[in-house]
């Protein structure tokens, strides 16, 4: 017994185990069309859509963003060689006063 969208009743998987082959799968195969034009028709499309649909952020916020970005990334990179530095050093002291 199916419904109107092709599916079988309740409780069945809807694929079909013929793939499509000889007999009615419960969920009928669509053609995909991957043809050339199609997928030059995607790219085309979403280019029209990065020029017309997307925000992009103004310049001059981008170049203050990334200087930034790139004054923390040095301080933290700073202080991660700082604590690594400290740390080896409490490790050594802690090695030479268990070795004698």
């Amino acid at each position: 017994m199916s419904n109107k969208n092709g599916f079988s009743s309740v409780g069945r998987a809807l694929v079909s185990k013929t793939r499509c082959r000889e007999f009615e799968p419960l969920n009928p195969c669509k053609k995909i069309n991957n043809s050339m034009s199609a997928i030059i028709d995607y790219i085309r499309d979403s280019f029209e859509e990065l020029r017309n649909n997307v925000s992009w952020t103004p310049r001059a916020e981008l170049q203050r963003l990334v200087v930034i970005v790139l004054v923390f990334s040095v301080i933290f990179s700073l202080a991660i060689w700082g604590a690594d530095t400290v740390l080896s050093e409490v490790v050594g002291f802690y090695f030479q006063l268990i070795n004698g």
